[in-house]
């Protein structure tokens, strides 16, 4: 198995759209699902993709440009 391309891409300016299963929020990207961790829908980020696969990323946020209005913070 060859290395994927898109391991440890960083993608500027993504929106953060809504909420998906298990905490994990959901952006898209060039035709492609992102599922982040810490995130908010309505946040501005820069991530960085930690997996890859044909339909879908993975990735975790490194920069929060701006934050959402619905964010709750303890």
């Amino acid at each position: 198995m060859g290395r994927r391309k898109d391991k440890n891409r960083v993608i500027e300016r993504l929106e953060i759209l809504d909420v998906a299963a298990e905490g994990k929020c959901v952006a898209r990207f060039e035709d492609k699902v992102i599922f982040l961790n810490y995130v908010a829908p309505g946040d501005i980020i820069d991530a960085r993709i930690t997996k890859s696969r044909s339909k879908y990323s993975e990735a975790i946020p490194i920069l929060f440009h701006t934050k959402s209005e619905e964010r709750q913070e303890v």
